[in-house]
């Protein structure tokens, strides 16, 4: 069980500081992507960038250095779910699902959706393996990870059902 949770750790920490560096490298692309979907005001467009890169360099110092236990896992898991609503409602703007978290091309930008519900399922796993949680705890995290899971998941099909429909009504 330590070396699972070791792993997890060491791979969360990667995982956010390649994230990092193709966004630190590139900020031109991340910046066209918080504009066309109008998440912030034009002039908080920058300050937001930033926050964003040192909301990511703090998650990955945090699981490879080993600090602030319990509230990284907390901290992760919600700004995962808030990529993935970031991604569904750029799916509902421009119809594309697509991100480029990782460079333009990379193998870790396809289906973002599943490998944000698969870091969301990890970050949880540590978290009850590092912290000996309750039984009760324990069925609430995991009702509370499946249902926002499933949240996405749902919102994802509803839009790919409406651009569907769209699609359909113009051929007819």
């Amino acid at each position: 069980m330590l070396l699972l949770s070791f792993f997890i750790k060491v791979v969360f920490g990667l995982v956010f500081i390649i994230s990092l560096y193709f966004k630190a490298v590139d900020i031109t692309d991340i910046k066209q992507e918080i504009t066309e979907l109008k998440l912030v005001p034009t002039i908080l467009i920058k300050p937001s960038i930033y926050c964003l890169l040192a909301a990511e360099l703090f998650v990955s110092f945090s699981f490879l250095f080993d600090l602030l236990y319990f509230w990284r896992e907390i901290f992760t898991i919600i700004l995962l779910l808030f990529f993935s609503f970031t991604i569904l409602l750029k799916r509902k703007k421009t119809s594309s699902i697509s991100c480029s978290c990782f460079g333009k091309d990379s193998i870790l930008n396809r289906k973002p959706l599943l490998r944000n519900s698969i870091l969301i399922s990890l970050c949880f796993i540590n978290l009850i393996w590092d912290y000996n949680l309750s039984l009760i705890q324990m069925v609430t995290g995991i009702s509370v990870v499946c249902f926002s899971i499933a949240l996405i998941n749902m919102i994802n099909a509803i839009v790919t059902f409406n651009m569907m429909r769209k699609i359909h009504d113009n051929v007819q």
